[in-house]
């Protein structure tokens, strides 16, 4: 095995605190996130012709009165609490079938759940949004978007050949 598997991992965790002011109004809040991400990748070399690799990526990031964009949020109640969820996995291989033939091959797949990232209500009074365009579009009254409402998958499935 040696010198044909390779492996990394790696691990981040990162906790930040940001003192905010609301557009215009200046209200005073704290935006919080705490992002966790795991990742690992490992590369096997059958012979020096093939060669396999797998990866995955995992990560969540929690958010405290967090906004779609700080800078036209006119009050608190346009923020939100939301997760980010997401998970990349791949695999690849890479080889020299014939001297006068090579191939490349990659399968991946991405899961990502947004959940919480919105209006808090779908209520007609406090769940629906305020634009003052007089103010460069500024936003008040609730967050874009509904955050009751199913989270949103954005998911996907790649494959990708390539001979030469």
């Amino acid at each position: 095995m040696r010198d044909r598997l390779w492996f990394f991992t790696a691990g981040r965790f990162q906790d930040t605190k940001d003192g905010r002011t609301t557009a215009i109004t200046n209200i005073p809040y704290t935006f919080s996130s705490q992002l966790r991400r795991y990742e690992g990748k490992g590369t096997y070399s059958l012979t020096s012709n093939h060669r396999f690799e797998g990866a995955y990526i995992a990560s969540t990031d929690h958010q405290t009165n967090a906004s779609q964009n700080p800078a036209n949020v006119m009050d608190t109640n346009s923020l939100y609490d939301g997760k980010r969820n997401m998970n990349l996995s791949t695999i690849n291989y890479a080889g020299i079938l014939t001297p006068a033939f090579a191939i490349e091959a990659r399968f991946s797949v991405r899961n990502e759940t947004l959940k919480d990232i919105g209006a808090t209500s779908t209520d007609q009074i406090a769940g629906t949004l305020l634009v003052d365009v007089a103010r460069g579009s500024t936003r008040c009254w609730a967050p874009t978007f509904c955050g009751v409402c199913d989270p949103e998958e954005r998911d996907n499935r790649n494959v990708f050949v390539k001979g030469s």
